[in-house]
C-alpha cells in the first residue's frame, strides 16, 4: 500500500536494500556520521552493511556508538561535539527508538554548535538539522518516519520530546536485521506499533488517511500475531510484515501524534528502567475504555482480538509493572498523572471528556 502522501520520508524496503541501494548515499554528503548503541547493531549485521555500501560509493564515516538506551540530553550533545570535530556533513542512525531519536537530536547538535541543554527545548528557536537517513532494527518505534527525537533529561527525573521535527529523508527496511533480536524485544517493540495506532487513532488530531494507515499496520499486526507472541522461532516473513506494521504505526503518529499511554509512560521508564513498549501497552486498556464503542472495536477485533477482554488480558499477561515496588510504581502514576492534568495541550489531544478521575482509572489506580 502505498502512504507517501503522508510521508516526508523515502522508503526502501527489501532484503539487502541498505546495499542495493548505496548509490542514495551520494545525495545527502561526503561524510556521514553513524550513529548507534553498543552493540546490536554490531551483532545483528547492519552496521557492516552501511559501512559496506558507503565504501561501495566512497563516502568516508566516523562511528558514534555511545548510545544508551532511552537517550540522555548530554549523549546528544556528546555525539553532536564527535560529528562536528569528525566533519560530517549527515547522519545514519541505526537501531531501536534510542539511537534513532539520538540521531535526530545529533543532526540538530552538529548543525547548531552554539546550542546546548536548553536551547535544544527552547520552542521559540528555528533550528535546522544536517540530513538523518534511518536504518531501523525492531518493530515498534516508527522514528524513522517521524520528525520527533524523545531524550531523557535526568534534571527533570523523565523524557521529553525535543520541539524541533527532524523528519529523516530515508528509512531502510530491512527485517534480516530483527531476526537476531530477543524475544523481548520483538514483543515489546510490537506492543509499542500497537499502541502507537491505538493512541493516534482515538486522537483528536486523526485524519481519514491516519485511520487507513493503522488499521493497515493492524491487519499486519494480526496476521503475524500468533507467530510474534507465541514462542517459537520467527520466521522473516512473519518480522517483515511486522517490522512494515510498525512503519505504518510510525506514520499514524506523525499525523496525529501519540496520547495519554505514552505521557503517562515516561516516568515508570526513568524511574525503574521499565521498557517503552511495556510501559505504553499497560496504559492501553484504560485509554480504550474510555474511546467510543465503535471505534474501541474496530481497533481491537482488526488487531486479532476477539474482544476487548481479551485485549485486555493480553496486555495484563505482558505489561504488568514489577520492576519495582507497588508503592513506588503509585507515587510516579500520581506524579505523572497531575503532570497530564496540567498540560492542556495534552488533554486536548483526548477526543473524550477527561477528568482527574478518569486519569486515575486510565493509569490503573484505584480510588
Amino acid at each position: 500500500m502505498d502512504f507517501s502522501n503522508i510521508s516526508n520520508t523515502k522508503i526502501i524496503k527489501g532484503k539487502d536494500c541498505v546495499i542495493n541501494c548505496s548509490e542514495i548515499f551520494k545525495n545527502y554528503g561526503s561524510k556521514a556520521l553513524i550513529v548507534t548503541g553498543k552493540r546490536s547493531a554490531y551483532i545483528n549485521g547492519s552496521l557492516n552493511d552501511v559501512k559496506e555500501a558507503l565504501d561501495k560509493v566512497n563516502i568516508e564515516y566516523a562511528t558514534f556508538s555511545d548510545v544508551e538506551e532511552n537517550p540522555s540530553v548530554n549523549t546528544v550533545l556528546n555525539g553532536g561535539k564527535f560529528g562536528r570535530e569528525e566533519r560530517c556533513d549527515f547522519v545514519i542512525g541505526i537501531g531501536g527508538g534510542s539511537p534513532m531519536d539520538a540521531a535526530k537530536g545529533i543532526a540538530l547538535s552538529i548543525k547548531n554548535p552554539e546550542i546546548g541543554q536548553k536551547e535544544l527545548y527552547d520552542k521559540t528557536l528555528k533550528l535546522e538539522a544536517l540530513p538523518v537517513l534511518m536504518i531501523p532494527t525492531t518493530c515498534g518505534t516508527g522514528s524513522e518516519v517521524t520528525g520527533v527525537a524523545v531524550i531523557s533529561v535526568p534534571d527533570k527525573r523523565t523524557k521529553c520530546s525535543l520541539p524541533h521535527r527532524i523528519f529523516p529523508e530515508v528509512a531502510f527496511l530491512d527485517a534480516k536485521y530483527l531476526m537476531s533480536a530477543s524475544r523481548k524485544i520483538i514483543e515489546y517493540t510490537s506492543i509499542d506499533a500497537l499502541g502507537h495506532i491505538y493512541e493516534s487513532y482515538i486522537n483528536k488530531g486523526v485524519t481519514d488517511d491516519c485511520k487507513k494507515v493503522g488499521l493497515a499496520g493492524l491487519d499486519l499486526f494480526a496476521e503475524v500475531k500468533g507467530e510474534i507472541f507465541g514462542g517459537g522461532e520467527y520466521s522473516f516473513e512473519a518480522l517483515d510484515k511486522m517490522l512494515l506494521s510498525s512503519n505504518y504505526a510510525g506514520l499514524a503518529i506523525k499525523v496525529s501524534g501519540t496520547s495519554a499511554p505514552h505521557a503517562l509512560s515516561y516516568r515508570q521508564t526513568f524511574e525503574f528502567g521499565i521498557t517503552h513498549g511495556k510501559a505504553i501497552g499497560h496504559f492501553q486498556p484504560g485509554y480504550l475504555k474510555y474511546a467510543a464503542k465503535e471505534d474501541r472495536d474496530i481497533l481491537i477485533k482488526t488487531a486479532g482480538f476477539k474482544d476487548f477482554d481479551e485485549f485486555e488480558e493480553f496486555i495484563g499477561l505482558k505489561c504488568s509493572f514489577d520492576e519495582a515496588p507497588s508503592d513506588k510504581i503509585l507515587e510516579i502514576k500520581l506524579k505523572s498523572v497531575d503532570e497530564i492534568m496540567a498540560d492542556e495541550a495534552r488533554i486536548n489531544k483526548i477526543p473524550y471528556k477527561v477528568d482527574r478521575d478518569i486519569l486515575l482509572d486510565i493509569a490503573g489506580i484505584k480510588k
